[in-house]
This record gives structure tokens, sequence and C-alpha cells, in this order.
């Protein structure tokens, strides 16, 4: 029987949680800023979660502000009102859910995100 490292609870599979610790551990972690457009508004940009949350979710992006800022607080008016606006209009009809994880559980506490997900489609997928 193989024993499975300890890994810390999460919306990851154990192995997509692996793939993030390891990269951790390697110091092979890129900047949001780096990572490819999906989509761009004038302050926000959808991108790709390269470490997706896919216990229970088919797809897993997120959604960050063009300007580097750590809390929802920090936030401009524009900013605040094109989320609320223009982007959360265009989410209702392109995922099921977006989550925001507070400042102590975040994993990148330097900048405000939001998860954009889908979830999978039979229950049975949806396991640890």
């Amino acid at each position: 029987m193989i024993k499975m490292p300890k890994l810390p609870i999460s919306l990851r599979t154990g192995e997509s949680e692996q793939d993030y610790q390891d990269a951790k551990s390697r110091n092979d972690l890129n900047p949001i800023s780096e990572e490819k457009t999906i989509c761009s508004y004038r302050y926000w940009r959808i991108i790709e979660n390269r470490f997706p949350y896919d216990v229970a979710y088919k797809t897993c992006h997120m959604l960050v502000p063009k300007r580097d800022f750590a809390r929802r607080s920090q936030m401009t008016v524009m900013e605040n009102h094109e989320l609320y606006t223009t982007i959360y209009r265009d989410l209702e009809a392109s995922y099921h859910q977006i989550i925001e994880n507070m400042m102590s559980s975040r994993s990148i506490q330097s900048t405000f995100h939001l998860h954009l997900v889908l979830f999978k489609k039979d229950r049975e997928l949806m396991k640890l």
C-alpha cells in the first residue's frame, strides 16, 4: 500500500493539490500578472487557474484586477463599478459560482481575486 503524503484540505483533488505543493516547493509559481488572459475588461481580466479547484468543478478561472491590490476595500470606484455592473452580468451567463477566499485562507495574499467555476455535470465525478 502506498502511503499518501498529508495534504492540506482544499477544493483540489489529491493529485492537483500535490502538483500545487510541489510547484510551491520548487518556487515554480508565476505571478498572476504573467498568466495568460482569457478575457479582458478595462480594469479586470479573466485567467486560467493553473491549480484548479477540481474536486467539484470542471472549469476554474480567476478574475483578477489589472492593477495590483490585495483587499476588496482597495478597489477604486471605477474598478468596483465595472465589477458589479458589466462583469457580474457577463459572469452570470458563463459560470455557476463565484468564490472569494478570505484573506486568511488565500494562497495568493497579495492580489485580490475571485474564482469563477462551473460544476462537473455528474455528481459521481465529484470526489477526493
